[in-house]
C-alpha cells in the first residue's frame, strides 16, 4: 500500500469527524505507516533541476539589495551561474546565505526546502525564478493587491529632483506594493501604496 500512495496509484480515504474526534488514531496510523518519508521527498528532491524562487528583495545600507529564495528542488551553490529564466539572463552567484531569522549564516549551498539569500545580483527582482539553462522553470508571478492610497511628492528643490527620483526607483525596486507615476496635468509625482502607514514608512 505504502509503494501506491508514493507512486500516486491510489489514495487512502479515512472517515472520520474532528469535531467529535473520531477516525484521528486510524488518520494518524495512514500517515504513519503508508505516507513517504519526508526524506525520501528531500532525496527525490535534491536530485532534480535546480528551481528556486525569489519571493522576496530588501536593501540594506552597507550591502546594497538581498534577493531572498527558495529552493524548491536541486541545489544553489556559492560562486555557481545561476539562469533567471524571467528575465532569461545567467547571474553570477557569490557568497550564498542560510537566513536564521533576521540574521544570515553563510553556507556552500543551500538545498531543496531551505531558503537563502544572495547579494548583488545584477538583473534579478521579486518574482523571479532561477533554473537550470538546459531545464528552464518559470513559477507563477506573485499576485500583489492594488494600491489603495496616493499622495504627491514635491522636491525641495531642482538639486532633489534627481535624489528623489533615484530613491524612488530603488524603492519600487525591493517593495512590488509601491507604485509611482508622474501626473500628465500637474508634473507632479505620485507615489501609490497599501495605506496611509505604508506611505508614511516609505517616505522615511
Amino acid at each position: 500500500m505504502g509503494d501506491g500512495v508514493i507512486k500516486g496509484a491510489f489514495v487512502p480515504l479515512i472517515c472520520g469527524s474532528a469535531v467529535k474526534a473520531i477516525g484521528i488514531d486510524s488518520l494518524l496510523d495512514i500517515l504513519i505507516n503508508f505516507s513517504p518519508s519526508p526524506l525520501f521527498r528531500k532525496e527525490q528532491a535534491d536530485n532534480k533541476s535546480l528551481s528556486a524562487f525569489v519571493f522576496q528583495t530588501i536593501s540594506e545600507t552597507h550591502l546594497g539589495e538581498v534577493s531572498l529564495f527558495r529552493v524548491y528542488s536541486g541545489t544553489l551553490s556559492s560562486g555557481s551561474n545561476v539562469y533567471n529564466s524571467v528575465k532569461k539572463k545567467e547571474e553570477k552567484v557569490g557568497q550564498v546565505y542560510l537566513m536564521r531569522g533576521i540574521s544570515r549564516e553563510e553556507t556552500p549551498q543551500v538545498v531543496a526546502g531551505d531558503i537563502g539569500a544572495i547579494v548583488k545580483l545584477k538583473n534579478t527582482d521579486t518574482g523571479d525564478t532561477f533554473s537550470d539553462k538546459g531545464n528552464p522553470v518559470v513559477f507563477p508571478p506573485l499576485d500583489f493587491p492594488l494600491p489603495s492610497t496616493s499622495i504627491a511628492l514635491t522636491p525641495k528643490g531642482q538639486k532633489d529632483e534627481q535624489k528623489m527620483s533615484t530613491a524612488l526607483a530603488r524603492l519600487m525596486k525591493v517593495d512590488p506594493l509601491l507604485k509611482v507615476e508622474v501626473d500628465k496635468e500637474s508634473r507632479q509625482t505620485i507615489i501609490s501604496g497599501a495605506g496611509e502607514v505604508h506611505l508614511e514608512i516609505m517616505i522615511e
